[in-house]
């Protein structure tokens, strides 16, 4: 049994953040709350290289924001993917930690899905 049935949703909320970090700007937009919803729900947004974002970043956006959870990246894809590995190892770094160095209860850069 899973014990965080919505990670995949986490997953997607992370496709979101990149997005809105690398473009400036949400992922998802519309002139009302209905429309919005419909726009979510299609996965129908404007892909980063339309927005002057890297092929990498874009590449890892629609790794992240895929509609079917299954398909989804999982954490460990997340974490592994190359456009964040420099950046992770940049933190690692900063926090003078190895990459299997432990952080609460995970260990960074082996995250396992639950």
């Amino acid at each position: 049994p899973n014990p965080n049935p919505n990670w995949k949703a986490d997953i997607w909320s992370l496709g979101v953040l990149v997005y809105e970090l690398a473009c400036l700007t949400l992922p998802f937009k519309a002139e009302n709350m209905p429309a919005l919803m419909l726009r979510i729900m299609r996965g129908d947004f404007d892909r980063p290289q339309n927005q002057g974002s890297s092929a990498a970043v874009a590449a890892l956006i629609d790794a992240l924001l895929v509609l079917e959870p299954d398909r989804r990246l999982d954490t460990h894809a997340a974490l592994e993917h190359p456009t964040l590995q420099p950046h992770l190892s940049e933190a690692y770094r900063a926090l003078d930690m190895s990459p299997t160095g432990s952080l609460g209860r995970h260990t960074l850069g082996k995250v396992e899905d639950p």
